[in-house]
């Protein structure tokens, strides 16, 4: 059996010691932009740091590797957004015929394709291509049946899957098995001790320092409120049914774009706004952020400003913006 994890983890390690020029990890984003909102860019540049702290999220893995194994044993596999590679190998070890792995980041590629293709391990099962997948075209004589990917940003659109899997689909009529095949969009709304003291925090730095801000709490409140911020939750109580805001079927929807709005009820200060990704076809492996989870991606929240009652959110898929507007 292929270790495969190890085997990843290990190199990983081994590159991260030997390099000298490695980045950090960050999000384009604009904190208070007028009318409200946050910009995620789509130019994210993940170091192979980033990748390791991926790799040591055993839950991630262990339920993307069981939906793996239960689908892709004798079929032509394509890995969007592959990274290190991870899904690819366990598509190996589940017996897939042959593998495409796209990756469009360069340094990433051009370290995992370097490895990939010195081991003994996969043999010439994975073909690892530096592209992305809207420039990709399979083979004339492969017939892909599975599309895998973990192309999942923290509220679930931001990174691009299901552009991706429905111009892939459209390209190869033939891929019958999706992981995932569904994204919902989800909320819980519940008060937070943290929320609410992480904000006086920022407010008293703020007021501090900017002779602007001092005695105007309502209107930093109302600036705060428009920024997804990112907290482990651990012990809050819901106040009221979860809700979906947005459901996905990962390459039938074209655009990830969406509109919702919430009502918060009074007694409430948060919103936490996170995924669910169903992974099999029996929809019983299931990768979720909601609040007390415990996966490399955090929860995203908003707190709710003095006074107000509803909040619109709204993702648009171009710009890979979020827009929030409270009333």
């Amino acid at each position: 059996m292929i270790d495969a994890e190890n085997f990843i983890t290990h190199k990983v390690q081994l590159y991260i010691k030997q390099s000298k020029n490695m980045g950090e990890i960050y999000l384009k984003e604009d904190l208070f932009t007028g009318t409200g909102g946050i910009v995620w860019g789509s130019d994210y540049a993940f170091p192979i740091s980033y990748h390791k702290s991926m790799l040591e999220d055993t839950q991630r893995i262990q339920l993307y590797k069981k939906a793996i194994e239960s689908t892709v044993q004798d079929k032509v596999v394509i890995d969007v957004g592959a990274g290190t590679g991870i899904l690819s190998l366990y598509a190996v070890q589940a017996g897939a015929k042959k593998i495409y792995a796209l990756e469009k980041d360069f340094e990433t590629y051009n370290f995992i394709h370097g490895l990939v293709q010195k081991s003994t391990i996969v043999g010439k099962t994975i073909e690892f291509i530096n592209t992305s997948s809207f420039d990709f075209s399979i083979e004339p004589f492969d017939i892909p049946q599975v599309l895998i990917s973990e192309l999942i940003g923290a509220v679930g659109p931001e990174e691009g899957i299901v552009e991706a899997f429905f111009d892939i689909k459209t390209k190869n009529p033939s891929l019958a098995s999706f992981i995932p095949h569904t994204i919902d969009i989800c909320c819980d709304i519940f008060y937070s001790n943290f929320v609410e003291n992480e904000f006086q925090n920022n407010y008293t730095i703020y007021s501090r320092n900017l002779p602007y801000f001092k005695n105007e709490e309502t209107l930093f409140g109302d600036m705060y409120a428009q920024k997804f911020l990112f907290h482990n939750f651990m012990e809050e109580t819901a106040v009221s049914d979860q809700q979906i805001l947005k459901t996905y079927s990962l390459g039938i929807d074209q655009i990830s774009d969406f509109k919702v709005e919430i009502k918060v009820p009074e007694h409430a200060n948060t919103i936490a706004v996170f995924f669910k990704a169903y992974l099999d076809v029996n929809n019983t492996v299931t990768l979720t952020n909601c609040p007390g989870s415990s996966l490399h991606w955090l929860t995203p929240y908003l707190r709710k400003p003095y006074k107000k009652e509803r909040v619109t959110i709204e993702y648009r898929s171009k710009n890979n913006f979020f827009f929030v507007h409270w009333d």
